[in-house]
């Protein structure tokens, strides 16, 4: 059996069994929850840290708890944010080596903080998405184990985002598209936190299939303010009916629609029934040339979400 729960406060003083240290690569202390969890257990916890090594990205080793309520701490280091792709894969290893090496040491509750969402940049609501599955998979992959899992939140808007993004996740998909869809149709508004275009039934159906994950837009003042990691909502035609989720995961800046279908991107674009040349000159149906050589065009990589 296992439980989640939710804690907002200061992880040093957690009655878990085992709290987790946000850590650096030396594991020797530094700011924040690093820094407070070194004052917290005293001089001892630098001097065994001394003789671990250090430690690699996404991986984790335990030491004794000292002066804390714990007995145990996991060190993790987690990824610095750079919107790679691997960026969410080492920060979900933190979460699954630290569960292993709890459950190698007999550990039946844990304490974790938002591992990396500080001076490392990762943006706090993907952090959790990643945090929350990667436990959750664990816990099911291991359902014989007695543990219980506790997320520590330093302060009311993490601890909020983490009950709110568990609560929909504990929903279906399917119901919570049918609620996403009923309202927005019965209070006409459109969500604040994410970017929303409108496509074409043909390109929409390429996204939704898997064959197009490049958009191609003007670098327009509008498009300026996407960002990789930013949550993209494509609506199929001028409706809101029927909707696909994705992440920003790359930008690619050019001069021309030209140089977009002549690059190797081209296979990503979902144009693969034309040529380069046929595909450029069909931009010209949304796009003049004359905006085109006033902002330049954008290619914007996605990751289809679900």
């Amino acid at each position: 059996m296992y439980k989640i729960s939710f804690k907002q406060g200061d992880i040093t003083k957690s009655e878990c069994e085992c709290i987790v240290n946000a850590a650096n690569k030396s594991l020797l202390g530094g700011g924040g929850v690093d820094g407070a969890i070194h004052r917290a257990a005293g001089r001892e916890l630098y001097e065994e840290c001394k003789k671990l090594g250090g430690c690699k990205t996404g991986e984790a080793k335990i030491t004794k708890g000292y002066n804390l309520n714990a007995k145990w701490i996991i060190h993790t280091v987690g990824p610095i944010y750079s919107g790679a792709e691997d960026d969410s894969v080492m920060l979900s290893n933190c979460y699954t080596n630290s569960l292993n090496l709890a459950k190698k040491n007999g550990i039946h509750s844990i304490s974790f903080p938002a591992i990396s969402t500080g001076a490392y940049g990762y943006p706090l609501r993907e952090s959790i998405f990643v945090a929350l599955n990667s436990v959750i998979e664990w816990l099911n992959n291991n359902s014989a184990y007695d543990i219980s899992v506790e997320f520590c939140c330093f302060d009311e808007n993490t601890y909020s985002y983490y009950r709110g993004i568990y609560g929909t996740m504990t929903v279906s998909r399917e119901q919570q598209n049918k609620e996403f869809a009923e309202f927005i149709r019965r209070n006409n508004v459109r969500t604040k936190d994410a970017i929303e275009m409108h496509l074409a039934d043909e390109p929409f159906n390429k996204i939704k299939n898997g064959e197009k994950t490049i958009e191609i837009r003007l670098y327009d003042e509008k498009r300026q303010a996407i960002t990789i990691g930013s949550d993209i909502i494509f609506y199929k035609g001028e409706t809101i009916d029927e909707w696909i989720t994705a992440t920003v995961i790359g930008l690619y800046r050019f001069d021309s629609f030209n140089d977009i279908f002549q690059s190797n991107l081209f296979v990503k674009t979902g144009c693969n029934n034309m040529t380069p040349q046929v595909a450029a000159e069909s931009m010209y149906n949304y796009y003049t040339k004359e905006q085109e050589r006033q902002y330049g065009v954008l290619a914007i990589e996605i990751k289809k979400r679900g």
